[in-house]
């Protein structure tokens, strides 16, 4: 699901793709993506995963609020890193901050208004006792992640 935040964030780094960064796209092939619109893509993907763990630890107990934070804090730094020569990088990396806040009020707006089971029931069974794949992956991440933000997949992932 992407937010206004999340559009804001690709828009922003498809602005660096038009300014600076020369992005390059397979010759030949119309729809190729270019290599700065599949990071931002990711990093988007890591916020909103992050925002997903807070919620889910703070309001169905599964998952981890420590893991979500530094899933938010490795998409940060590697904007951080990526685009330390742009005076732009430090703006891109609070806007994180703000689409980790975004995404996280919207999913606790959903619960107030339709309550914790419109957000909580994806991570489980029909029984509502057993976890669901998915539930099973916010476990691990939540896993994962807690210790260690160097495990996130985005802190690995080379520059565009």
């Amino acid at each position: 699901m992407k937010t206004i935040d999340g559009v804001f964030l690709m828009s922003a780094l498809a602005t660096l793709a038009a300014t600076g960064a020369h992005a390059q796209t397979t010759r030949g092939t119309a729809s190729a993506e270019d290599p700065l619109s599949i990071f931002g893509q990711d990093v988007s993907s890591a916020v909103d995963r992050a925002a997903d763990l807070s919620v889910y630890a703070s309001l169905c107990g599964t998952g981890s609020a420590a893991a979500a934070l530094q899933l938010r804090d490795a998409a940060a730094r590697k904007v951080a890193d990526c685009f330390k020569a742009d005076s732009k990088a430090a703006t891109w990396a609070a806007d994180l901050t703000a689409h980790f806040e975004g995404k996280r009020a919207l999913l606790l707006d959903v619960a107030g208004k339709r309550g914790k089971d419109a957000v909580c029931n994806r991570l489980h069974e029909n029984d509502g006792k057993t976890l669901s794949a998915y539930g099973q992956d916010v476990v691990a991440d939540g896993e994962r992640y807690a210790t260690s933000a160097a495990a996130a997949p985005i802190a690995k992932r080379p520059c565009p």
